[in-house]
C-alpha cells in the first residue's frame, strides 16, 4: 500500500486513510505496522518510449549464493500508484542491467537474505538505480512470463532450492513476455466491463483472465482494481508497448455513477 503525497495535500488525511487500510489487507500487512515516509525517487526517461523508469530483479538464493534470473521492465503506473504490467527480459543495455543487478545484490546482502526467491524493485534515476523495495517472493506475474520468454518454470526451480539443489538459470529465446493489467478507477462500483473478447484477438495476446469484472464490485485503493490479467508475447520491446496500449484502448470499464449519469441524460426534458 502506497500513496504519493503532492504539494498542498492534506497529509493527516492521507495518514488516516493508510492507517484504516491496514486492517483490510487480508493479513498481508500487520495491523500494527507503522507507516514509512520516504522521499520520492524521480525516474529518468527510458530510451524505449512507453516503459516506466523502474524495473525489478528476480533472484533465487541458495545458501547465500544469488542466482539472478532476469531484469523485468515495467509499464507506466495508473493513479494513484497502480501497476499496469511488465515485460521480460528487460531491454536495458548490458551496462545498465549490470548496475541494476549489482544494486539488487547489494540490497539482498544488506538484509541478510540467504535462501529462497526474491523480487527487488529499483527506480532508474539520473544518479543510477535506487532500491524501491525488496520482497521475499517472485514478482507477481513472473512465474507466468518466464515460460513464455524462456520456457522456464520458476516454481520447479524453487522446489530445487527446497531440497538443497542449486537452481538452473533461464535461457531466453529472443521473445519478450508481456503482462498487462488494466486498472479500474479507485473508489468506484463496477457496472460492466466491455472489450475482453476483443482483447483476445489482439496480435500477441495468449490469454485474457478476467479479475474484477463482476457488476457490483467495489474498487478501493488496494483491492479489486485489476480488471483483467492479459498475457502475451512480442518480438520487440516496441511491440510489447503496443500490446500494452491496445489492451488499454480496448478494455472499457463502466461504473454505476457513469451509468446513472447516462440514464439521466436520456430522460426527456
Amino acid at each position: 500500500m502506497a500513496r504519493r503525497i503532492e504539494p498542498g495535500m492534506d497529509v493527516a488525511a492521507v495518514v488516516a486513510e493508510m492507517l484504516a487500510l491496514r486492517a483490510g489487507a487480508r493479513g498481508a500487512v500487520d495491523p500494527n505496522t507503522a507507516l514509512i515516509l520516504e522521499s520520492v525517487l524521480v525516474g529518468a526517461p527510458r530510451e524505449t518510449e512507453g516503459l516506466a523508469p523502474y524495473v525489478s530483479v528476480e533472484t533465487l538464493a541458495a545458501a547465500g549464493r544469488f542466482h539472478h534470473l532476469c531484469v523485468t521492465d515495467r509499464f507506466p503506473l495508473a493513479p494513484p500508484l497502480l501497476e499496469t504490467g511488465m515485460m521480460l527480459p528487460s531491454c536495458l543495455g548490458a551496462e545498465q542491467q549490470a548496475a541494476v543487478v549489482a544494486m539488487a545484490d547489494q540490497a539482498l546482502r544488506a538484509l541478510g537474505f540467504r535462501h529462497g526467491a526474491a523480487h527487488t524493485e529499483l527506480m532508474l534515476t539520473s544518479e543510477g538505480p535506487r532500491v524501491i523495495e525488496v520482497n521475499a517472493r517472485t514478482g507477481g506475474a513472473v512465474p507466468f512470463l518466464l515460460p513464455i520468454a524462456a520456457d522456464y518454470d520458476v516454481v520447479t526451480q524453487i522446489g530445487r532450492l527446497a531440497v538443497g539443489l542449486a537452481p538452473e538459470l533461464p535461457t531466453f529465446s529472443g521473445r519478450f513476455a508481456v503482462f498487462v493489467a488494466p486498472q479500474h478507477r479507485v473508489g468506484q462500483t463496477v457496472e460492466s466491463v466491455a472489450g475482453l473478447a476483443e482483447t483476445r484477438t489482439i496480435p500477441g495476446v495468449h490469454a485474457v483472465i478476467p479479475v474484477a469484472t463482476q457488476p457490483g464490485t467495489e474498487t478501493t485503493a488496494d483491492q479489486n482494481t485489476i480488471i483483467a490479467a492479459v498475457l502475451g508475447a512480442a518480438d520487440s520491446p516496441a511491440e510489447a508497448v503496443q500490446i500494452h496500449r491496445r489492451v488499454h484502448a480496448v478494455v472499457q470499464p463502466h461504473y454505476r455513477e457513469d451509468a446513472a449519469v447516462e440514464r439521466l441524460s436520456t430522460v426527456p426534458g
